[in-house]
């Protein structure tokens, strides 16, 4: 007998895609499996649809909650769990039918708290998706890796990828009750719940194959720019800066700094230069002068400093280096 697994789908305004995203997580090979759809307080068709697949599935449960946001409905299927390991799928995409079957063996192997495994990046369109993902391969390499390693991995990146996001991870519940998701924050609260596992203590086994679909079009969530998305982007990345700080550890935090928050802050800032939102281009200026005056700032390389001043304080001067830089890098 193996043991429960409970598959979380937070569900909100999913309507064109929950159905397909229900058939591949029910289609698994895996024996022992529950579904719980957590309905986001959704104002289109998709907690109609959820009560269909109810009433289709004894191994499906629904549960209404209200608009709260995705860290709510996720921590709500953490509640409500009855497995040993919990799977998040988000309700546009999709899992290839080994999926479960794979992970949990990885698991149980490796004694790992977490498991994921690789993405297949894929448009809107809802047809495609189960083709592409049943058309790889069924052989996959598969790397465990300890707690320090892993974190290293996050902080720093390196050989060993897949701790960017939520989806398509296998992890204890166990360990998942013991942190939860900050319902605070709106975005980046997956890239802080990991994060928080990770410096539990939590070690990992990572599948090479790309098993599980995500669906890139335009209303997922972190594609966004608004002050209140980039606010929460850069509240979760100063945490864990801070947090490495506290530990000690100096080149993890100048790392991230360089890499995620000063990149991440760059970023939002030229997008913004052609949206055009004053409010947003305000937030981020007062942002950038707060940061400058951090310690970690100043551990961060001579050349990004740079282009963080540029970018801020003069872009048109930023404007002409990185052209310059890009057509230099054309012509090696």
């Amino acid at each position: 007998m193996h043991d429960l697994i409970s598959v979380i789908i937070p569900v909100y305004n999913s309507e064109p895609y929950i159905l397909e995203c229900i058939r591949s997580a029910a289609a698994q090979t895996y024996s022992e499996f529950e579904i719980l759809l957590v309905d986001d307080g959704s104002t289109d068709g998709s907690g109609d649809l959820c009560e269909k697949a109810v009433r289709k599935d004894k191994r499906v449960r629904f549960f209404r909650c209200g608009h709260r946001g995705v860290s709510a409905a996720r921590n709500k299927g953490i509640k409500e769990a009855r497995g040993k390991y919990i799977f998040f799928l988000d309700s546009d995409d999709l899992i290839h039918p080994q999926l479960l079957e794979t992970l949990e063996k990885l698991s149980e192997e490796n004694h790992a708290v977490i498991a994921g495994v690789d993405y297949y990046v894929g448009s809107e369109e809802p047809e495609n998706g189960m083709e592409l993902l049943l058309n790889t391969r069924e052989q996959g390499d598969s790397v465990s890796v300890s707690n320090q390693e892993a974190l290293q991995s996050f902080i720093c990146g390196g050989p060993v990828k897949g701790f960017d996001s939520i989806g398509g991870k296998l992890i204890l519940r166990s360990a998942a009750q013991s942190v939860l998701f900050d319902a605070t924050l709106p975005n980046g609260e997956d890239t802080k719940f990991i994060y928080q596992l990770l410096t539990g203590g939590a070690d990992a086994v990572l599948l090479h194959l790309p098993w599980y679909y995500y669906r890139r079009h335009s209303n997922n969530v972190h594609r966004k720019r608004t002050v209140k998305a980039c606010q929460s982007m850069y509240q979760c990345e100063r945490y864990i800066s801070d947090c490495e700080i506290e530990s000690g550890r100096y080149t993890n935090a100048a790392f991230w700094e360089e890499n995620f928050i000063l990149h991440h802050m760059g970023e939002w800032y030229k997008d913004n230069r052609k949206a055009c939102d004053k409010e947003l281009k305000k937030y981020l200026k007062k942002l950038a002068a707060k940061e400058r005056k951090r310690t970690v700032f100043r551990q961060v390389s001579r050349k990004a400093r740079m282009e963080f001043y540029l970018l801020f304080y003069c872009y048109p001067l930023y404007d002409i280096e990185n052209k310059m830089r890009l057509y230099l890098e054309k012509e090696k």
